[in-house]
């Protein structure tokens, strides 16, 4: 059976509501704007891990009805290391210069921190409108990844989930990858725990 397929209208909406909220409250909290430039969805049976480089996993929590299911919004390193320092009011010229860093400080990784929570809001904020009774989106904070390491949160093998992908921009800084993993989210059905 394959692992990918395509994520019909429905989840697909799901995900570019989530991906443009988070977007635009990380615009506001950051001064800067974050544009997405196009968005799509599968549904996967495994967990999907970012491409050749450090990723920053801002993990997530689903909970609907009861039935609670996990997911996390994925971006690379440089990006992450962006918006906290932008978040910091570091200058433009500094935050160019601390992309290329590996080791974070005790004030950048609290400053990620802070973006999880903004995260998990937004995506909270997103689906709420979709699903008014039961429904609560929390961050479960970051976690950074290695390349082609999955996120770690809890998963069943072979469990579906949503994986959305979208082009994004912070400023004038290089286009990017940023994913978006999500439980199965239907009115029909609660996520699988």
């Amino acid at each position: 059976m394959p692992t990918h397929s395509p994520a019909g209208a429905p989840f697909e909406s799901q995900v570019r509501e989530v991906i443009s909220r988070v977007a635009g409250d990380l615009s506001m909290l950051i001064d800067h704007q974050v544009k997405i430039h196009s968005t799509g969805a599968q549904r996967w049976r495994s967990k999907p891990a970012g491409n050749e480089q450090v990723h920053i996993a801002f993990k997530l929590s689903f909970d609907l009805r009861g039935e609670t299911g996990y997911g996390a919004l994925l971006m690379p390193l440089p990006e992450a290391i962006s918006m906290a320092s932008l978040l910091l009011m570091v200058p433009q010229d500094v935050v160019r210069a601390k992309r290329s860093l590996t080791e974070l400080d005790r004030t950048t990784k609290d400053a990620m921190l802070e973006i999880a929570n903004f995260v998990g809001g937004a995506a909270d904020g997103a689906l709420r409108v979709r699903f008014p009774k039961g429904l609560s989106v929390r961050s479960m904070g970051c976690q950074g990844l290695r390349p082609q390491q999955p996120p770690g949160f809890p998963y069943k093998t072979g469990e579906e989930l949503i994986v959305g992908r979208a082009m994004a921009r912070i400023g004038e800084f290089p286009a990017f990858e940023m994913l978006l993993v999500m439980p199965v989210l239907s009115l029909e059905a609660a996520p699988a725990s």
